[in-house]
């Protein structure tokens, strides 16, 4: 399939001015939380629906790192022969910073100034932001009220429908959502207007609240929301395709380098992306067992899928809570995590792609200042 990137790059860096998107540059990738596919069963999801699809790694920039160093310090097991995010942790987020091995690996990405990039995409509120959209274009006029004030609607509704997973998933799966029959839309929106009706007392922007619930009650009067129908039925996420040539066609004049999966494969090689009169051909698939930069990309997305399960699923409260738990290895493990973070954005913040809620973005901040 021809993509033409030109336009669509172009546009992308005119809403984002100050990032260096011709960065020169190698890539290496690995991914985590990917369900090839998220949809709508009877009484479930076909995948835990409240992580993040996490997929990135480490930049080379052309700096020449002592592997052998990391190696020996590490002191794996002899027969390890590849080294992965599973050989030096086990557990949830929590657990994980226990983990000397992981505080090695920290300290040595920390001190050899190797760079990360990351896209999370958040599976819940990446597969609900279509019926804030819809409704939106049925009140054209709030557009005018800008995109912090649209980012506080789906902040909204995503928590609202988290909070309510159980009855979300039901009517999801009766109405073959995001695959809405146009005559069923009238019963859709008031159902969904019951949960939003629920009591739910974290929702903080009551005004956001309020004008959620009168653009559902007008979609509901007008019949019609453009962006649910025409797809599969109970399918919320049919690929991640793009996330994987994003990257790829923004930063055109870097080197992209994934793991050697077919499935990846399959996914970027169905692309031709057209650069002008020519095609792109700035992407490769090695075999993690012999590159060591996709052996070091699965450990910070793997350490990153577990840090985004815990923002997803602990509330401001508890993540304050968990924190003054923390013994010192763990703490140093959070705080070397975050400055890694934080010195990759600092260098390009084009290295980074978030699509989730405000109030995963508020937990975020909370708990990276407290180990800054």
């Amino acid at each position: 399939m021809d993509f033409p990137i030109n336009e669509i790059r172009e546009s992308q860096k005119s809403l984002a001015p100050h990032i260096n998107f011709d960065e020169k540059c190698n890539f290496f990738y690995d991914e985590s939380n990917n369900p090839r596919k998220l949809y709508t069963r009877e009484t479930d999801f076909n995948t835990s629906i409240t992580g993040s699809f996490v997929l990135g790694g480490v930049v080379d920039n052309g700096s020449v790192f002592n592997f052998k160093e990391l190696w020996s310090s590490l002191q794996l097991q002899k027969n390890v022969k590849e080294l992965k995010f599973k050989h030096l942790v086990s557990g949830d987020f929590i657990s994980c910073l226990k983990s000397r091995k992981l505080n090695t690996f920290l300290k040595f990405i920390n001190d050899e100034d190797i760079l990360v990039h990351l896209s999370c995409i958040n599976l819940l509120y990446y597969s609900i932001v279509d019926i804030v959209d819809s409704a939106l274009m049925n009140h054209k006029e709030l557009f005018e009220l800008g995109p912090q004030f649209i980012a506080e609607l789906k902040d909204t509704m995503h928590q609202i429908l988290r909070e309510n997973l159980d009855e979300t998933r039901a009517l999801f799966f009766k109405f073959n959502y995001p695959n809405l029959n146009p005559k069923d839309i009238p019963e859709f929106i008031r159902e969904i207007i019951v949960i939003v009706n629920y009591e739910n007392g974290n929702i903080k922007n009551q005004k956001s609240l309020k004008t959620l619930k009168e653009m559902l009650s007008f979609s509901g009067d007008k019949q019609k929301m453009p962006f649910l129908g025409g797809e599969k039925n109970n399918v919320l996420i049919e690929e991640f395709y793009q996330f994987y040539i994003k990257q790829v066609y923004m930063f055109k004049n870097s080197k992209h380098i994934f793991d050697n999966e077919d499935t990846i494969q399959k996914t970027v090689g169905t692309f031709n992306l057209i650069n002008g009169k020519r095609t792109l051909k700035n992407y490769t698939f090695k075999d993690s067992k012999t590159e060591i930069m996709i052996q070091l990309s699965d450990v910070i997305v793997g350490l990153t899928s577990k840090y985004h399960s815990f923002i997803n699923n602990h509330s401001e409260e508890l993540i304050l809570s968990e924190f003054e738990k923390l013994n010192d290895l763990q703490k140093s493990n959070l705080q070397l995590y975050v400055k890694i973070i934080s010195k990759s954005d600092k260098y390009n913040p084009g290295f980074f792609h978030h699509i989730t809620g405000l109030t995963e973005l508020s937990r975020m901040n909370v708990l990276n200042n407290l180990v800054k």
